[in-house]
């Protein structure tokens, strides 16, 4: 019995085989795979899996460098767009500079606004979720924010990150998804500050932080007088003196009862005045108090002038006392932070100076300043209308040049990643080719295998019932 059952066995075994061997057979030309589990063919199997997490990985890649080509083409449509803008502003400037009337200035700087207008939205431009010029934190908040008052955008602020987004596009090679807005819209290339006053204010020894344009306002505050002549700052002069600093003087002509102002004309007196106004060959004016004058006094006196102010860049939100006219004296912006160091052993009056310090202006500031001298906020005279708005042509030109080199460098980087998309496409072709050597059935071949296993199939099957339908009575 133990030979019959080895028998059976083994025809058992190989009908099994046979009919697994069958069912593997179909199932690879169905699926037109030659290798469907591991078990089909270990070595192909091994290579097979990591040609596919090279492939999940390319396809990473690929998709990541389609997002940054999205959104770097956004970018680059956006600072085509304002540069385009620019230059029209460009127009409005030149023309403005060159002598227009005050209705042409406004009606160009309503035409500047509606650019600042633009220039705002456009920054704040964003991608599937993510603000293109907004670094990485571009998928937070916008970027820019604009500041209003009286339905002006008065300031714009930028929230952004200063740091890039870096995706991986291949093997070892990180590349920026967004920009930082600061360093597109902003020049960072800081030069001294240049002032256009005539207050006499210069730029200070220590390196200002300020940035683009500033006003600087210094304004009086008393004014003393040296000596033991008697002449005293009258009821008028803390608000109306326009003197600052050391360097003007007070000539008395005793004999004949008459004072003047540095190189002033004479200005005779009683003795009873208490608002005596003197004035300069340069309009500075003084107020005196002439009614202590000491007696006994004779001939041409000097008489030394202190006066004191104090300075401010913020319009008058916080101010610095201008006493002892150093050539450093820091001055604040509260808003900002922002220092400006100034030159004060020169000054000699009062009046807002305009200050500017290229290789730091911004698309925005730029833009705001420029409506702001045409809209002439501030009063200035056409002369200084005129200087500014020229002085503004180079602002806009810096804006214009730093958004061309930033074109520059999205252009290249657009081209940089569409060559590197055609190499990860090259080089996924390249894997499909080889895992389809590995994996893909030759079905001319499987369905002649399949023939001869199913042959042997039946053979074996008909060996196995004519063997199992023997019994006793075929010996006898």
């Amino acid at each position: 019995m133990s030979g019959w059952g080895t028998i059976y066995n083994n025809m058992m075994y190989g009908l099994e085989n046979h009919s697994q061997t069958l069912a593997r057979l179909q199932e690879q030309i169905a699926s037109a795979s030659r290798v469907i589990r591991a078990s089909d063919d270990p070595s192909n199997a091994f290579q097979i899996m990591d040609i596919k997490a090279q492939t999940r990985t390319l396809e990473v890649h690929s998709e990541n460098l389609d997002r940054i080509i999205m959104s770097m083409a956004q970018a680059d449509s956006v600072m085509q767009t304002l540069s385009s803008s620019l230059i029209t502003a460009m127009e409005l400037l030149t023309s403005a500079a060159s002598g227009t009337s005050e209705a042409q200035r406004s009606g160009m700087a309503i035409g500047i606004d509606s650019i600042l207008d633009q220039a705002v939205d456009l920054a704040n431009t964003s991608v599937l979720g993510q603000y293109v010029f907004g670094g990485d934190a571009s998928s937070t908040s916008a970027p820019y924010v604009a500041h209003y008052e009286d339905g002006k955008i008065v300031s714009v602020t930028y929230e952004g990150s200063l740091r890039n987004i870096n995706v991986p596009v291949a093997e070892g090679i990180n590349q920026s998804a967004t920009l930082v807005g600061d360093d597109v819209f902003r020049s960072d290339d800081r030069s001294g500050p240049i002032f256009f006053g005539d207050t006499g204010a210069a730029s200070g020894v220590g390196t200002s932080t300020v940035r683009g344009d500033v006003w600087l306002t210094i304004m009086h505050d008393t004014t003393t007088y040296g000596g033991a002549t008697g002449v005293a700052a009258g009821s008028r002069s803390g608000d109306e003196d326009t003197i600052i600093g050391t360097s003007h003087t007070l000539t008395l002509d005793a004999d004949t009862s008459k004072i003047r102002l540095d190189d002033g004309q004479f200005i005779a007196f009683t003795g009873g005045e208490v608002n005596l106004e003197l004035t300069n060959a340069s309009g500075d004016v003084v107020f005196v108090d002439m009614t202590s004058l000491a007696g006994g006094l004779s001939g041409m006196i000097d008489i030394s002038i202190n006066a004191t102010g104090k300075m401010s860049i913020d319009d008058l939100e916080t101010t610095v006392d201008l006493t002892a006219f150093t050539d450093n004296e820091v001055v604040t912006n509260s808003d900002t932070g922002r220092i400006l160091y100034v030159d004060a052993t020169q000054i000699e009056r009062v009046g807002v100076e305009p200050v500017r310090v290229p290789g730091t202006y911004d698309l925005f500031g730029m833009l705001i300043n420029v409506r702001d001298i045409l809209l002439n906020d501030r009063g200035l005279s056409d002369a200084e209308q005129s200087e500014l708005l020229s002085e503004a042509i180079e602002s806009l030109n810096e804006v214009m040049s730093g958004l061309t080199d930033s074109l520059v460098v999205v252009g290249g980087r657009l081209q940089a990643m569409d060559t590197l998309k055609a190499t990860l496409v090259n080089i996924k072709g390249g894997l499909d080719t080889r895992k389809s050597l590995l994996q893909d059935a030759d079905i001319v071949e499987l369905a002649a295998e399949l023939a001869r296993t199913q042959t042997f199939y039946e053979l074996t099957l008909a060996a196995t019932a004519r063997v199992l339908s023997l019994s006793l009575l075929d010996y006898l």
